[in-house]
């Protein structure tokens, strides 16, 4: 048995040697490109509200309230009657939460009633229409990603807003 690790610890040390020599070799450095993605100039130092009492007290068809790098904060207000009109964001999903009022939204084709306390989950690429069937303003805020207004946006009245069916950023 000791005639058979003689002879393989001759082998070993040769092994260990060459990967060694190899491993400790000077090698030609190849530079991978590195791509640089500049982080985006931080908003304030975030935004707190009472998004309730906010959404309640808009008058203004649209009104941004805050706009950070991935994310953005709008109120908006239809009249009776009012609609946003068929749209669609190819690039932004939505969060929508009713505060007040009575309406119905429309997502790819079909509709659904809301009402204070509704919340609508749109993803980007749905075209989708949000009414106010109602007696009453309904006054909602939405929450899109990545932001789709300019930021401190007021448009008073639909008028003041682009057409229905512009797609937006």
């Amino acid at each position: 048995m000791n005639t058979y690790l003689h002879r393989l610890a001759p082998v070993s040390a040769f092994g260990l040697a060459s990967f060694l020599a190899v491993a400790c070799a000077p090698r030609e450095r190849v530079e991978q490109p590195v791509t640089v993605i500049p982080a985006p100039a931080p908003p304030a130092q975030g935004f707190i509200t009472d998004i309730e009492q906010a959404t309640v007290q808009n008058e203004f068809f649209r009104r941004v309230l805050f706009t950070a790098p991935y994310s953005q904060l709008v109120l908006m207000s239809l009249r009776p009657g009012e609609e946003l009109g068929m749209e669609t964001h190819p690039n932004a999903d939505q969060f929508i939460r009713v505060e007040t009022g009575t309406g119905y939204v429309t997502l790819g084709g079909q509709s659904y009633q809301i009402q204070d306390g509704s919340a609508m989950v749109i993803p980007a690429g749905v075209q989708h229409n949000i009414v106010n069937n109602g007696s009453a303003p309904l006054r909602f805020y939405v929450v899109y990603s990545p932001p789709q207004q300019p930021p401190n946006t007021v448009q008073a009245t639909k008028r003041d807003a682009p057409k229905p069916g512009h797609h937006h950023r």
